[in-house]
């Protein structure tokens, strides 16, 4: 989910990956609700989806040149029964 944008900054090392639903920075580090969404592996895999869960996810990524938000934005709707 989460790139450094457009910035030509592919020789730099990213620092940070932040993701946020809703505009809210979310605890990726939820082994039980989350997988990636980090430095390491940017790919957000949300798991066990509840209705809590729906919304707009963004990333903001931070590297030597600066910080970006990701111009891509997944929705997220929860249908239940």
């Amino acid at each position: 989910m989460c790139d450094d944008g457009e910035k030509k900054s592919n020789n730099y090392l990213l620092l940070s990956s932040f993701v946020y639903r809703n505009g809210d920075l979310i605890d990726v580090t939820d082994p039980d609700s989350y997988e990636g969404g980090t430095t390491r592996d940017p790919a957000l895999l949300v798991k066990n989806v509840t209705r809590e869960d729906l919304g707009t996810y963004s990333c903001v990524v931070q590297n030597e040149i600066g910080t970006e938000e990701s111009d891509v934005k997944a929705h997220i709707n929860v249908l239940c029964k």
